[in-house]
This record gives C-alpha cells, sequence and structure tokens, in this order.
C-alpha cells in the first residue's frame, strides 16, 4: 500500500504487522502531520467478531489519556478498507524492548497473547497472558484482556478466573463484558451471570 493514498492520508511506509492488522506511516494532508494506520485485513472484516474487536480496540484506546498510550485520532474505512488512525510514536518495537531485558509489560504481553490466540499459537499465547496476570494481578484492564484472551481460546475455567479478577480490580462495565465477543464462552455460567447480570433488554 506505501504510496496509495486512502482517504486524506498519504502512506508513505510499512512499520509493523501482526495478526490483527498492518500499521503504516502516512501523511494526514488535510492536517500537514505524521500519524499511524492500523488496517484490519479485508479477509478479516468480513467477520463481524473480529471486526467489532477492531473497533473496540480503537474505542477504548480513544478513551484513555496517558503519556503511555497513543491517541487515537478517528476510525473510519474507505472503499471498504477498515483502518484506525493514530498518533505516530518513534521508538523500538515491543520485541526489541522485550529482547534487550527490560522490565517486562504486561500490557505489551496481553497485545502479544491477542495475536497469538488469533493466529493459532495457544502455547504462545497462554505463556503471555499468563505472564500478564502475575506481572500486574490488580490491573482490571489486563486482566479483562488475558480473559478475552482465554475465551478466544475456549479455556472457560482460565477465562472466568481472569473475569473474575478484572470484577475485583475495578472492571464492571456489564453492558461490554456482555457485548464483548471473546466472552461469550462465558455467558449462562452462574459465575459470570452474577457478577454481569443481563438488563432489562437481555444483555
Amino acid at each position: 500500500m506505501t504510496g496509495q493514498t486512502v482517504a486524506h492520508y498519504q502512506i508513505t511506509a510499512q512499520l509493523g504487522r501482526g495478526g490483527m492488522g498492518v500499521v503504516y506511516e502516512a501523511e494526514d494532508t488535510k492536517l500537514g502531520r505524521h500519524v499511524a494506520l492500523k488496517f484490519l485485513p479485508s479477509e478479516l472484516a468480513q467477520e463481524a467478531a473480529t471486526l467489532e474487536r477492531f473497533q473496540r480496540e480503537a474505542r477504548a484506546a480513544s478513551a484513555l489519556n496517558h503519556p503511555n498510550i497513543c491517541t487515537v485520532y478517528a476510525i473510519d474505512q474507505h472503499d471498504g478498507q477498515h483502518f484506525i488512525a493514530m498518533e505516530l510514536l518513534e521508538g523500538e518495537t515491543l520485541a526489541e524492548r522485550i529482547r534487550r531485558g527490560l522490565p517486562e509489560d504486561a500490557r505489551g504481553r496481553t497485545l502479544l497473547a491477542t495475536d497469538y490466540a488469533f493466529v493459532g499459537r495457544p502455547d504462545d499465547a497462554v505463556r503471555d497472558a499468563n505472564l500478564a496476570m502475575t506481572l500486574r494481578p490488580n490491573d482490571a484492564m489486563v486482566q479483562y484482556n488475558v480473559a478475552c484472551v482465554f475465551g478466544q481460546l475456549e479455556k472457560t475455567t482460565e477465562a472466568l478466573d481472569a473475569i473474575k479478577k478484572a470484577w475485583e480490580a475495578g472492571f464492571k462495565d456489564r453492558s461490554g463484558a456482555r457485548r464483548d465477543p471473546d466472552l461469550a464462552i462465558l455467558h449462562d455460567h452462574p459465575e459470570f451471570e452474577k457478577l454481569y447480570p443481563p438488563g432489562d433488554d437481555g444483555e
């Protein structure tokens, strides 16, 4: 895609590729700034659950304001291509950071676990998910994302354990938990229903 124009973004280089998409550097021709664009592969965009997960990632990140989290500018689509426009940050990759032996990053591990689960590497996904839980046992979002990883892997016991820890750490979004396709495996489980009971609309 390098050299192409998508909406008002001129793509200049590919930055990276993972299980959930490809990231490019691009120039926002309207605002005159460089941004990062993360594209969901077209074949994955046909899967409703995958598209919802991609959009949920953008919504979750846009709700946060933290110096260690990139700013999300927009979520959009152009000619059927779904993408997230976000702040372009310079620095090393997560893989490079881990190889240098710096302190473990739990949130980074959850991202790796999600990618591993998506591309069919369950052993790697479980390893990184368990490490993330150990590194940040009281971080609600880490525990929630780990529950989603185990849900993708259809590991009910592990997913339930993680979602209980997420609830205890402060994740009380009933609607979000019940709508999340990765947690569908927990629906109708008594302990999940107690933590996140259905509302008047059945969700």
